[in-house]
């Protein structure tokens, strides 16, 4: 069985990105943070150094998509850049 993440890198970047999008816009407004929010926790993503090709090194998650989730938080070891949203 071939892994799903695998699978996405097959892609190329622009097909990858077209199915991350996909993925958020499926996503139920309840599930998801403003706009505002999302913007705010992707600049402190791009600022931080455990950031590599739009994927955390902490995690594995694709930051455009744990960002939008209010569920999720910042798995950075050090310290949360963000937190999740209740």
């Amino acid at each position: 069985m071939t892994c799903k993440r695998c699978k996405l890198f097959e892609q190329d970047k622009e097909q990858l990105l077209s199915t991350l999008k996909s993925y958020i816009e499926s996503l139920s407004e309840e599930d998801k943070v403003s706009q505002e929010l999302y913007e705010e926790r992707l600049s402190r993503c791009e600022c931080c150094e455990s950031l590599g090709n739009g994927l955390c090194k902490f995690c594995g998650c694709f930051v455009i998509v744990r960002a939008i989730k209010k569920k999720m938080n910042c798995p950075h070891p050090r310290g949360e850049r963000w937190h999740k949203q209740d």
